[in-house]
């Protein structure tokens, strides 16, 4: 069952110039099970479990 909880987009937002600015970012155990609606994080952890 995939995770529930989603970003408001104003933190979406704020996350993505953060990591596009050169900030760092370390997904741990299920990190890509999360934000289904926002294909931006899809992209940055690279995978979805299927």
């Amino acid at each position: 069952m995939p995770a529930t909880v989603t970003r408001p987009s104003t933190q979406q937002a704020a996350f993505e110039r953060y990591i596009r600015a050169g900030g760092g970012y370390a997904g741990v155990h299920a990190a890509s099970d999360a934000e289904y609606d926002w294909p931006w994080h899809g992209e940055l952890v690279g995978s979805r479990p299927g």
